[in-house]
């Protein structure tokens, strides 16, 4: 049986225009453990979904760039233990 392995990232090396094309073309991928991907949402718009490193579901935003970079800024300020850092 085939095994699927989603291609892996470092959120340092991506753009939201970047994230938002990786999304497009893969569906599915991680960036610093975090899993990500786009699936239909009830009203058959794409949304980007997110999976912390725990396997919990962190929510889904509108499959846009702008949401990508909300994406990205949540990863990049998410500490270790997964909570957020404080922005203060």
């Amino acid at each position: 049986m085939a095994t699927f392995t989603k291609p892996k990232f470092s959120v340092a090396e991506l753009t939201p225009e970047k994230l938002f094309e990786l999304l497009g073309d893969h569906q599915s991928i991680e960036v610093d453990q975090y899993s990500l991907g786009v699936d239909k949402d009830i009203f058959d718009d794409l949304d980007i979904w997110m999976t912390d490193p725990y396997g919990c579901d962190l929510g889904w935003v509108p499959y846009t760039v702008e949401s990508a970079g909300r994406v990205l800024d949540r990863i990049s300020n998410a500490d270790p233990n997964g909570t957020e850092r404080d922005a203060t």
